[in-house]
């Protein structure tokens, strides 16, 4: 169940020049599961199980995550590659975050349609709570049953 190669987690440590070996399958699923459970809340991943079935933006925003984790690891004690690692940990997660609001797209994937996260905002009051389907009072105080009536607000009218 391998997402990502040594070589693309490397590919974000270039200038740190760090040779990290193998991926450590323990680092590699926490940074799985993190990306693709995010990324669940909008499109079904049941049936990304490893590299050839998960979309390529998936698969770096992982890399991106491993590698923030070995310079973590690494070098804990230099600031400069820490503060790398937390670009590259707000990037991952900002990244994360708009495909998860719609503003990044993963082509060929549909949206999973049992989100919640899909449709259009409610607002309240929409058209239908305004109508009210009660007596409506008329000016001079008395009331009729007139079906509906639209709920309008006028200046200087006292309800």
């Amino acid at each position: 169940m391998a997402y990502v190669t040594t070589r693309e987690v490397e590919s974000w440590l270039q200038d740190s020049k760090f040779d990290i070996g193998v991926v450590e399958p323990e680092i590699e699923a926490l940074a799985s599961s993190m990306c693709i459970g995010r990324i669940s809340q909008r499109y079904d991943t049941s049936t990304w199980l490893d590299s050839d079935t998960t979309p390529s933006l998936v698969l770096n925003l992982i890399a991106m995550w491993v590698a923030a984790a070995y310079l973590r690891k690494i070098a804990s004690e230099e600031d400069g590659l820490t503060t790398y690692a937390d670009v590259l940990e707000a990037r991952m997660e900002k990244i994360c975050e708009s495909i998860v609001d719609g503003i990044i797209d993963l082509p060929g994937y549909t949206e999973d349609p049992s989100s919640s996260l899909g449709g259009s905002a409610a607002f309240f009051p929409d058209n239908a709570a305004t109508q009210l389907w009660e007596d409506n009072h008329t000016a001079d105080g008395g009331s009729t049953t007139a079906g509906a009536a639209t709920r309008a607000f006028t200046m200087e009218q006292s309800f």
